[in-house]
């Protein structure tokens, strides 16, 4: 069956328009990979590019806190609560999805060496230079 010109993996192996694949691998790439990449990427990244070691503890039990408390994190601002109430539910639950061939292969266009070789260690405290706040 052929394939359709929308199909996102056609546009893969073609590069993409105006070879919007290999420019935004570049860029990536530039920045460190996705080793470098800020704390809200690396949750989106449970997939199964990262496991739950290779990330810093967002415990969900800090929602128990009384709200008295200047921790309480009822009082972040609002677009902030919703990113971090669902993501600390996640990393509660230690939530990976399946190792599939398209996440290998992510991992390896993603990261700047190979997965199993990287210091996790050390690189669970990096971010990308253009994330600094």
């Amino acid at each position: 069956m052929p394939q359709r010109s929308d199909d996102p993996g056609n546009y893969r192996r073609e590069g993409g328009r105006d070879n919007a694949y290999a420019r935004g691998r570049k860029w990536i790439h530039d920045r460190g990979g996705a080793t470098f990449s800020a704390s809200w990427g690396r949750h989106g990244f449970r997939l199964g590019l990262f496991d739950w070691s290779r990330r810093n503890p967002m415990p969900p039990e800090f929602w128990l806190f009384p709200s008295f408390l200047p921790l309480n994190p009822g009082k972040l601002w609002s677009y902030i609560l919703v990113v971090y109430l669902p993501m600390s539910y996640i990393y509660g639950k230690r939530f990976v999805g399946p190792i599939t061939p398209l996440i290998l292969e992510l991992r390896e266009e993603l990261f700047l060496q190979p997965f199993n070789e990287i210091n996790w260690k050390k690189a669970r405290h990096l971010c990308a230079k253009t994330k600094g706040y």
